[in-house]
């Protein structure tokens, strides 16, 4: 779930704060992923693989975009 992630930014400086996140942040981000993978296994039967394809793609896209304009305004 990222906590070896989480702990190295941390430990290492990168995030701006010497804490670790809250401790009840770890089980929401479990209870997240699992009602994400529910909706999945719902829309499987109505979402072809081509469709879920395009759609993590422009999701990653307008992330992507989202951080690029989010550091240029930042400059």
């Amino acid at each position: 779930m990222g906590a070896i992630s989480v702990i190295a930014k941390t430990t290492l400086g990168s995030t701006g704060s010497t804490e670790l996140p809250p401790w009840w942040l770890m089980p929401l981000v479990v209870v997240l992923v699992l009602i994400g993978v529910r909706i999945g296994e719902g829309l499987t039967p109505r979402v072809t693989t081509a469709q879920a394809k395009r759609l993590a793609m422009a999701l990653a896209a307008l992330g992507g975009a989202s951080a690029l304009v989010r550091g240029l305004l930042t400059l």
